[in-house]
């Protein structure tokens, strides 16, 4: 199974409309590592966003560790401002898994929709509370895995808290 994945990651197929029982309906964006697509489910209609490895990063055993690593981090996340894991599998010799679609778009979206270039005060602060509750969760999540390869080799690798960052933004504008 992994062999055909392998071969299809080195012969650099890309071009995927229907992956198991997903319809994908558009591309959503793209990184160095995966694509995510908006994808419809055949049998409930739901849409959701749907990740699946670039085929030519998934050639490397290494990248598809840490793309089922991510799967398995992806299902601990329980909170409401974190994208919630639906499912994951394999299906046409391609490795995916499913979160929820948020229908509204992004900041930038919502701006564009009211024709204007910044949200009002009190909206964009709202927002940025609750990203930083969400990264708040995200960061302290007790995650049932092996402590991340990446912070073992890079132990000089710092992150400002989310939370004092989060009690930063409170106190300026008490």
């Amino acid at each position: 199974m992994l062999q055909a994945f392998l071969f299809k990651a080195v012969a650099n197929e890309s071009k995927i409309g229907v992956l198991g029982d997903y319809v994908l309906l558009k591309e959503l964006g793209k990184g160095g590592f995966s694509l995510v697509y908006l994808a419809r489910h055949k049998l409930t209609n739901e849409k959701f966003a749907l990740k699946v490895m670039l085929p030519n990063v998934a050639a490397n055993q290494r990248a598809v560790s840490w793309f089922l690593r991510e799967v398995d981090h992806t299902k601990c996340l329980k909170h409401p401002n974190a994208v919630g894991f639906k499912e994951s599998g394999y299906a046409d010799e391609t490795f995916f898994f499913t979160m929820e679609y948020c229908e509204g778009g992004s900041v930038v979206d919502l701006m564009a929709k009211r024709g204007v270039s910044t949200p009002p005060i009190g909206e964009a602060v709202a927002i940025i509370l609750q990203v930083l509750d969400g990264l708040i969760y995200t960061h302290n999540v007790e995650i049932p895995t092996a402590i991340d390869r990446a912070l073992i080799d890079n132990p000089e690798i710092y992150y400002k808290s989310a939370a004092e960052f989060k009690q930063s933004l409170l106190n300026s504008i008490s």
